[in-house]
């Protein structure tokens, strides 16, 4: 598969662009990917599965599990 033709590819191009990933690099990673975690790697980050740690969300959870931890 030539990843770099795909509508894949170029929807994880479009989400590298966006403020929620403007300091994570998400695309060199895929370097290093067979195409089952490339797959895999993209899909978390085209459909918003992926939490980031700029997020409300991710913030929210280091709150409850630092004082789960007690």
């Amino acid at each position: 598969m030539s990843r770099y033709d795909t509508d894949l590819w170029k929807a994880l191009e479009q989400a590298q662009n966006l403020p929620a990933y403007s300091m994570v690099d998400i695309l060199t990673i895929t370097e290093f990917m067979d195409d089952k975690a490339f797959k895999k790697h993209a899909l978390r980050y085209t459909t918003g599965s992926h939490v980031t740690h700029h997020s409300k969300d991710y913030t929210e959870h280091n709150k409850t599990a630092t004082k789960s931890r007690g």
